[in-house]
C-alpha cells in the first residue's frame, strides 16, 4: 500500500526546510563576514583588532574567531557560552574527540568531556587550511559523525 501525501503538506515540509537551510547560510555568511583583514581562506581577510582568538587544532588547521562573531554567539545562539573563550580554545586545540558533520564535510564537530555526560561542543568550518567557529555549547550527547581523531 502507498502513502499519500497531501500536496501542501509536503509543500510546508519543504518550505520548513529551506527556512532552515537559510537561516543557517545566514549564520555562516554572518561568522565569516565577521573576520575582517588578516588572510584568513577565500581571500577574507582580519584585522587583528577583530580578532579575539586563533586556535591550532589536532588537524592542523587554525580556528579563527572574530570580537564580532563571539557576541552573536554568547548573546543570541548560546548565552550560556559567555565568559568560556578559554573552555573553547581548550576544545579546539585539546579535545577529547573530532567527527565530522554528517550533512556537510566541510563542517566539524569538537568534543571535549566536561564531567560525567557532559561535553562541551564547538563546531567548525574548514576553509583552505584554516577555519571558523560556527558555534559552541554544553550538551549530554555526541552527534553520530565520523570519527576523525579521538585522545
Amino acid at each position: 500500500m502507498v502513502a499519500v501525501i497531501p500536496v501542501p503538506l509536503i509543500s510546508l515540509r519543504l518550505t520548513q526546510v529551506n527556512q532552515r537551510l537559510q537561516k543557517s547560510d545566514k549564520i555562516v555568511k554572518l561568522a565569516y563576514n565577521s573576520l575582517g583583514t588578516k588572510t584568513i581562506g577565500r581571500g577574507r581577510t582580519m584585522t587583528d583588532n577583530n580578532l579575539l582568538f586563533d586556535v591550532l587544532t589536532p588537524l592542523n588547521c587554525t580556528i579563527h574567531v572574530s570580537v564580532a562573531y563571539w557576541e552573536i554567539i554568547t548573546q543570541i545562539k548560546h548565552p550560556i557560552m559567555k565568559g568560556q573563550e578559554k573552555l573553547v580554545q581548550e576544545t579546539l586545540s585539546q579535545p577529547d574527540e573530532i567527527r565530522r558533520s554528517r550533512s556537510d564535510p566541510d563542517v566539524y564537530l569538537f568534543y571535549k568531556l566536561q564531567r560525567e555526560k557532559r561535553w562541551l561542543c564547538a563546531i567548525i568550518r574548514k576553509l583552505n587550511g584554516d577555519g571558523f567557529l560556527i558555534t559552541t555549547y554544553p550538551t549530554d550527547a555526541i552527534k553520530e559523525g565520523e570519527i576523525l581523531w579521538q585522545k
